[in-house]
């Protein structure tokens, strides 16, 4: 008995100087790991084999026009060369997240088994704010939809909120988004096509975790992409801004006495309708994984403000 009472004194006296036992679990930062880095660019590149390239369309545009569009994107690219440290590490995250989205709607058919995905050509991307273009084949038919994928840091939220508005203004003009740079996966035919855009994307801690999976390898890998919550985040951002573009589009019809107007209108309600019908389905076949993931998507920058927005 002795013993143990002498023990508790002892423990009862240790000095606890806390001030100098302060244990850090910071990760370290995604890209100061240069080996994993190099994986994930490869796997990107990968990816990309199936970007779009411009001198391709030299026969639907001619080489002159081409040209331009390529200097265009130079100049916009050079703009970056400026760019802080941070805003240079944002932008190498969200070329690789592109990328990974772009392979997982396929690969882990996080949008259903009926899409295919792809990058879009470097134009496309910078000049019209679309990054991937889903392509959508049901009974023989092909639907499209571009989306802009975005990587965000809390303070983006005003950004984000611009990109969405874009959209708005693409509409009121009497247009849908345009994918300059198509080829048809069935035909062939290359040329330019309108189609519903919507942002989507995550804040940059969710985004740095989910490439982080996609970049290694393992025998949980497969599953664990496949049962991501990223995907119930992406349909959720997708579906609801479908339906409120679609409402926009609709109340812009029915409010202009400009026929030719009117009919622009209405058509583009149509794409996004049906656009959000199909999703709808998507949404039906995975609610109870979504259901299971609400808990972990609802505290983020791009799904909260999206939310948000599209609840105005």
């Amino acid at each position: 008995m002795g013993r143990i009472l002498n023990w508790r004194h002892r423990v009862y006296n240790i000095n606890m100087n806390f001030e100098n036992k302060v244990v850090s679990f910071t990760p370290k930062p995604l890209f100061e790991d240069r080996e994993f880095v190099d994986v994930l660019k490869l796997k990107r590149l990968e990816v990309l084999k199936n970007k779009p390239k411009e001198d391709d369309f030299s026969d639907i545009y001619g080489q002159e026009e081409v040209n331009k569009d390529k200097k265009d994107i130079e100049e916009l690219k050079s703009k970056w060369e400026n760019i802080t440290e941070e805003e240079k590490y944002l932008k190498d995250i969200s070329d690789i997240y592109e990328a990974m989205i772009a392979d997982q709607i396929g690969n882990s058919e996080w949008f259903g088994k009926n899409c295919k995905s792809f990058p879009s050509s470097t134009y496309d991307d910078i000049k019209n704010g679309i990054d991937v273009v889903n392509v959508f084949k049901n009974k023989e038919l092909f639907q499209y939809m571009g989306l802009g994928v975005d990587v965000c840091f809390s303070s983006k939220k005003d950004e984000l909120e611009k990109k969405l508005e874009s959209i708005k203004q693409c509409i009121r003009s009497g247009d849908m988004p345009t994918l300059k740079y198509f080829k048809d996966l069935e035909t062939g035919e290359k040329k330019k096509i309108l189609l519903p855009k919507v942002i989507v994307g995550s804040r940059l801690s969710s985004a740095e975790k989910l490439i982080r999976t996609w970049g290694r390898s393992g025998p949980n890998r497969e599953k664990e992409m496949k049962e991501n919550p990223i995907q119930s985040k992406l349909i959720l951002e997708t579906i609801t801004q479908l339906r409120y573009f679609y409402n926009f589009a609709k109340r812009l019809s029915e409010g202009t006495r400009e026929i030719d107007m009117s009919q622009k209108y209405e058509k583009i309600s149509i794409e996004y309708a049906k656009m959000y019908n199909l999703f709808y389905d998507i949404y039906e076949e995975k609610k109870s994984l979504i259901d299971g993931h609400l808990n972990e998507i609802s505290d983020d920058i791009v799904y909260e403000t999206i939310i948000e927005y599209t609840n105005k």
